[in-house]
């Protein structure tokens, strides 16, 4: 059974990896049609070239094509229609499974205030997007349709080509450029694909994390740092990956397309100037400037025109390469790369006003505020409750590591961990399992009967029922008696059955079954001279009892608390990245940011580790403390008593009178140098009190001052059994506070180290 589970961790860690990489790969393709969206700048269409194209205009007819759309009949150059049928299973879902689809275009025409261009839309090669779909439900019938209709704005990326009569734009051609067509506006695309680069982020990023876990679950890692830190270097490594396939992927296809403008450029102006006896030597940006300063009675103002439209692109494009080149971190592998750059190359008055009302309208992509609030919203709420409650199961398993396996004989008063047998009390009968019929010292049984049918069926719970009984945990010195009595009693043993529509089930500590305990050891309220594990009036004590071994509870406690942490961990990643988002950077430099935030997570869980274990380890010392001022206090009550009904006989009453009234006085408010000389003052005290009762037979045999004597010695136990405890307490939490780097922390956050009780 449990190399099957490790092999089902195996199985599970490849798989998440594999759907990880795959989700990463998905999310560089998303940021790629980002960034090439942003690195084509808009051209009107009287100034495109061959070659790649961005432009934006109002969709019209190409010699009077139509079609009509088979739902609403509206007129349109293209729909999408779909029919859906809705189906109902057997448990009374709905569901809507598509029974009709149909997809049409003709070619129209995208005009802006320069010109006209043809679009042939190629489903096969391009993607349509439609900013609204109509939805019309009869019956059990749905009509989905998406359309582009007649003077709807529409967005438009492909590959430019010169027919006769008009420029076509095509999207089967090879280039950098994302074939589509869109009734969105750019930035809106631009949007979307960031939007979907993010969540495919983050999705491959849970997937990496979550292979991980699987990995340290089928290998047996349960130390929390050790874990925290495998999940975070694994995330960085990620991050670091993608950050430097996609620097790698932008300066590599903007120099290539860069200079691939540049070369188609220079063929158009040099047809130009060709076609007017313009000498020119191609490429030479610099000297076409004066060409265009100067009057030249051989270039028309259309021909100037062109030239101006041309050398403004061309500098556009240097202008959003050298931004992505000379950002950080591209700068640093953009040295290495040795990539070819074009020089810039003046322009004139001109050319700048045009270029800078060009650039005006670029907005750079930015997560809109929904989506942003959205993501950051669910990355606050799993970071805090995840995180939170996955905090609390590692506590818990904290306390199972941190706290020394002691045996019976070696129990001291406080929290303690031991292991054994159980074993019933001589005379006492076990219980028994409503189901199993078995004999143990706990039991937790529960019947529950599935109501309704279909969906809308539930299991409810008609009988649940807890007993438990004192027991002994037994080991090779001894045993101790338990209390199960308010504690976490986790059972490994269980029965169960199912009939008609009820299921029993059956959890239960079996009669000699392997005990592991973790508990507050108490002193015994009847007898006063042994120690007991019962419940705290403390709740934040721990008190554990189960039938399972400690490195198996731990497991446990790990396999619930690392899933949760982890889970916290990308919920804090998605309020970086959502961040980023929102500020308008898609860039290498969001993911390396990004791979901060696993640090810092690892470094707020180690400090808030440390910090728990240093406030668990001083609340015990302080209950223990509490404890022994308690005793103390207690034993100074019940000394005037005994002063009363001994005055008869107290040869030296006033001196010890005395004594008690400063002891009394005195006895409020304890430190522990306080309470050692306090102690050692009633000691003595009881001792003159002992030598008057032996000397006089009559007051020793006095009823009430016999029980009053009793009553002490119950105390004096008490507190020999809560000294130990508390020496115990301080030495552990000393220790802690002491190494490193608790040290550091302790220092900063006033953890000082306690005094023992040496009295």
């Amino acid at each position: 059974m449990r190399f099957a589970k490790k092999a089902l961790f195996f199985g599970a860690a490849i798989a998440l990896l594999g759907l990880g990489l795959l989700l990463s790969r998905c999310s560089l393709e998303q940021v790629e049609e980002l960034r090439i969206m942003e690195r084509i700048p808009r051209t009107q269409i009287a100034g495109l070239i061959p070659g790649e194209a961005n432009i934006a205009g109002t969709a019209g007819s190409y010699h009077d094509q139509y079609l009509q759309a088979p739902d609403s009949g509206t007129t349109c150059f293209y729909f999408r229609y779909r029919l859906q049928a809705r189906r109902t299973d057997a448990q009374g879902r709905t569901s809507w499974r598509t029974i009709r689809s149909d997809t049409r275009s003709v070619p129209f025409l995208v005009e802006d205030e320069s010109g006209t261009a043809l679009i042939r839309i190629e489903p096969e090669h391009a993607r349509v997007s439609v900013a609204t779909q109509q939805t019309r439900t009869v019956g059990d019938r749905r009509h989905i349709e998406e359309r582009i209709e007649p003077g709807v704005p529409v967005f438009v990326m492909g590959y430019a080509e010169f027919g006769p009569d008009h420029v076509e734009i095509g999207f089967s051609q090879p280039g950098s450029y994302t074939p589509l067509i869109s009734t969105r506006t750019e930035q809106e695309e631009r949007g979307t694909a960031g939007f979907d680069s993010l969540m495919l982020t983050i999705l491959g990023l849970v997937c990496i994390s979550l292979s991980v876990y699987a990995l340290t679950r089928a290998i047996g890692i349960n130390q929390t740092l050790g874990y925290a830190g495998l999940v975070a270097l694994a995330i960085v490594v990620a991050l670091v990956w993608q950050s430097l396939i996609m620097i790698s992927n932008d300066l590599e296809d903007a120099h290539l397309r860069l200079n691939a403008e540049d070369q188609r450029r220079s063929e158009v102006v040099a047809d130009i100037l060709d076609g007017v006896g313009v000498p020119w030597e191609t490429g030479n940006w610099q000297a076409l400037t004066s060409l265009v300063a100067v009057s030249d009675e051989r270039l028309s103002g259309e021909a100037r025109s062109a030239l101006v439209d041309q050398r403004v692109a061309l500098a556009r494009s240097i202008l959003r390469v050298e931004r992505i080149r000379d950002r950080f971190p591209e700068r640093l592998v953009a040295r290495r790369m040795d990539l070819p750059m074009i020089s810039r190359f003046d322009l004139t008055e001109t050319e700048r006003d045009r270029l800078e009302e060009y650039e005006i309208d670029y907005v750079p992509t930015r997560l809109a505020g929904l989506p942003a609030s959205i993501m950051a919203g669910v990355g606050l709420l799993l970071t805090l409750v995840c995180g939170g409650v996955g905090m609390h199961k590692i506590k818990r398993k904290r306390w199972i590591e941190n706290i020394p396996t002691v045996s019976t004989k070696g129990v001291v008063y406080g929290v303690n961990e031991i292991k054994g047998e159980v074993v019933v009390p001589e005379g006492q009968e076990p219980l028994y399992g409503p189901l199993s019929g078995q004999p143990c010292s706990y039991y937790h049984y529960l019947v529950e009967e599935k109501r309704g049918s279909g969906k809308k069926s539930s299991w409810v719970t008609i009988e649940d029922d807890r007993r438990g009984q004192k027991f002994f945990c037994r080991d090779k010195e001894g045993d101790i008696e338990v209390d199960p009595e308010a504690s976490d009693v986790i059972c490994r043993t269980r029965s169960a059955r199912k009939k008609s529509r009820r299921r029993y089930t059956e959890k239960r500590l079996p009669v000699g079954a392997k005990a592991y305990v973790l508990g507050n050891a108490v002193v015994d309220p009847q007898s006063h001279d042994h120690l007991v594990i019962a419940g705290s009036d403390d709740k934040t004590m721990p008190f554990i009892v189960s039938d399972y071994s400690e490195d198996e509870l731990i497991a446990r406690k790990a396999t619930v608390g690392f899933l949760l942490i982890n889970l916290g961990l990308n919920g804090f990643m998605l309020i970086g990245l959502s961040l980023t988002g929102f500020m308008g950077d898609f860039g290498p430099t969001a993911f390396l940011a990004a791979a901060i935030t696993p640090v810092l997570y690892l470094m707020a869980l180690v400090l808030v580790l440390m910090y728990n274990d240093m406030v668990f380890l001083r609340r015990r010392c302080n209950a223990m403390w509490g404890n022994i001022d308690v005793a103390l206090k207690r034993r100074f009550d019940l000394l005037p008593r005994l002063v009363d009904i001994a005055k008869a006989y107290l040869e030296h009453e006033r001196d010890v009178q005395q004594q008690l009234s400063r002891l009394r006085s005195s006895g409020s408010q304890l430190t522990s140098g306080e309470a050692e000389t306090m102690s050692e003052a009633s000691e003595s005290v009881m001792s003159q009190l002992v030598g008057v009762v032996e000397a006089h037979p009559d007051l020793k045999a006095n009823e009430t001052m016999s029980d009053l004597m009793r009553r002490v010695r119950d105390i004096e136990d008490d507190v020999a059994f809560i000294r130990e405890g508390y020496t115990h307490a301080v030495e552990i939490y000393n220790t802690r506070i002491r190494r490193f780097p608790e040290v550091i922390m302790a220092g900063a956050l006033g953890f000082r180290a306690q005094s023992f009780l040496n009295a």
